[in-house]
């Protein structure tokens, strides 16, 4: 595998789109057998409406003509001028009653009429001299002197009691025969009324005769009816159900098992077949549908087939496209970096050479060392980047060399930063500490000092003079922690996720030199030690690095 192609990993991102609320499942059946019953309980409550309604007025009716066929019997047997005599001549008893020989044959003759009827409440009455009152004559209770009954000579305002006269149908009856439209209810019962004028020889209208009937038969006709709706619609309706319940199942239950399939294929398992099948001698709209059903099947097993090929195609291609973009992106940064970094050592040794090669015999031996220095130091850069891709290769092809030994880090820190602290006073200062405990660690030498050297090199070039860079070894719980911390320029934000990519670098470094190699080698260092590298950087405040790796001996990781 070439350098180019060895090229940084970037995380995805997903987004996560929120599922919708399921809706609650209420199955076919059901809703047919919530349908029927709510259909029977209207069609029910319908016809009961309409037997109640009837059986009411049918009642009512016959009770009115009772009432009528009453009314009209008595008040023409009463004798209007013996009526009109006994209001006139009568006299009252303290007890509200007459000793009057008349009065007692008309009380005797409503007291008839209601054991004739004995739904009936008989009384008679006058107009009174007041306007707006009546006198009472009689009632058919006064010959049992009962308290309900109206006594002799009884006087009723009627304009007080009732509001007016003109509504009232005791009034009208003191000129025409008139029935009540509604009913009403006292102490005694629920009652209907009607009354009828009383005439004399002449056809005088000299007073009234009213009747009182019992309501109460209206009252017992309408129980009747609903209990014998309640007690028919109990039994009628279970009966209902159950074959509702028994014919939804045989509707529904092929509809189920094309659902079940529909399920399964919904799913992706198009190789699901339909678990409806039936022979039959009629086919019905459930055979042509499993029909279609299973055409359709058909039609999407293959239409699948030919699109998870043009994916898998197209997914090929993709991958494709993206990977040589991606090369042609490293190879971009690649042929800018060799190009920067080759240029400056050999542009040093091409003009140290023909220098030599022109002035030889002029310069000073001094001077010829200090021409001799550079090439060599531009050999070494050269040598050096050569070397840091050949390591960057063998990272990628899994080919990295791994062989831990047993270290004194403390000593190896040590050692490392009097190597790279650099002259007093002509750049940053490096500050090392320890909190060691002893433990022995088994690392990997060569692979750990290309991970600090980078590290420390790096904090040295981009921070200024006289700045001081804190390099820290923390051991806890098998874990050396090495951290450097610099404060320096920093790391812009937009660069900081693709710190780790090979060639790649900060927007804020051209002027400082370097090939973007180090820290992508450096990662990989630290994976074949198990262990991890990480940092938190502020532009224009420092950045620190920080890489944890195991102390006890471990199989290494296999890169590539």
């Amino acid at each position: 595998m070439s350098p180019l192609q060895w090229f940084g990993r970037q995380p995805h991102t997903v987004t996560v789109t929120p599922t919708p609320k399921k809706p609650k499942f209420i199955s076919l059946r059901t809703k047919l057998l919530v349908g029927c019953s709510l259909a029977f309980a209207t069609v029910w409550a319908g016809v009961f409406y309409r037997a109640y309604s009837l059986a009411t007025e049918q009642a009512i009716s016959h009770i009115k003509d009772d009432l009528a066929s009453t009314l009209t019997a008595a008040a023409n047997q009463v004798n209007g001028d013996t009526f009109l005599s006994l209001y006139r001549e009568g006299k009252r008893r303290e007890d509200g009653y007459s000793n009057d020989l008349r009065y007692w044959q008309h009380v005797r003759w409503l007291a008839t009429v209601e054991s004739i009827e004995p739904r009936a409440f008989t009384y008679t009455y006058v107009a009174a001299p007041e306007p707006g009152a009546i006198f009472f004559i009689g009632s058919g209770s006064a010959i049992n002197h009962r308290i309900d009954g109206a006594k002799f000579l009884q006087y009723y305002d009627v304009e007080a009691e009732e509001g007016s006269t003109e509504g009232s149908i005791l009034y009208q009856g003191l000129s025409s025969q008139t029935i009540s439209t509604e009913s009403f209810t006292d102490q005694w019962g629920t009652w209907i009324s009607g009354v009828a004028p009383i005439t004399n020889l002449q056809g005088e209208k000299v007073g009234a005769l009213g009747v009182d009937f019992r309501f109460d038969e209206v009252r017992k006709v309408q129980q009747a009816i609903r209990h014998q709706f309640l007690i028919s619609f109990i039994p009628t309706y279970g009966i209902i159900f159950v074959l509702v319940y028994i014919l939804s199942g045989e509707l529904t239950k092929h509809l189920t098992k094309l659902t079940e399939s529909a399920e399964f294929i919904g799913a992706g398992n198009y190789e699901q077949g339909l678990s409806y099948s039936r022979q039959s001698r009629f086919p019905d709209e459930m055979d042509i549908l499993a029909k279609v059903f299973d055409l359709m099947i058909t039609s999407i097993r293959t239409r699948e087939q030919l699109i998870r090929e043009g994916k898998l195609v197209e997914n090929e291609m993709r991958h494709a496209l993206q990977v040589e973009k991606e090369l042609s992106e490293l190879k971009s940064r690649f042929v800018a970096m060799v190009s920067h970094e080759l240029r400056t050592p050999l542009t040093v040794i091409k003009t140290s050479t023909e220098l030599l090669e022109h002035y030889g015999q002029k310069i000073t031996e001094e001077k010829k060392q200090q021409y001799f220095c550079r090439m060599q130091t531009a050999i070494q850069n050269m040598t050096q980047l050569l070397e840091d891709v050949l390591v960057a290769n063998q990272a990628e092809a899994g080919q990295l060399e791994f062989n831990p030994i047993s270290l004194d880090l403390e000593q190896f820190c040590r050692e490392i930063t009097a190597e790279m602290q650099p002259e007093e006073g002509s750049s940053p200062v490096i500050t090392f500490t320890s909190q060691m405990n002893g433990e022995p660690a088994c690392v990997d030498k060569k692979l750990l000092r290309f991970i600090l050297i980078n590290l420390l090199s790096n904090a040295l070039k981009y921070s200024k003079t006289g700045q001081t860079i804190d390099f820290e070894l923390v051991c806890h719980k098998q874990i050396a922690t090495f951290t450097v911390r610099d404060r320096g320029i920093g790391i812009p934000p937009e660069d900081q996720p693709h710190l780790f990519k090979l060639f790649h670098r900060a927007g804020n470094v051209e002027a400082v030199q370097g090939t973007g190699l180090g820290l992508a080698i450096a990662q990989q260092c630290v994976l074949r030690h198990q262990g991890e590298i990480s940092f938190t950087s502020q532009l224009g405040e420092g950045t620190t690095f920080t890489v944890k790796i195991p102390l006890q001996k471990t199989q290494p990781v296999l890169l590539g």
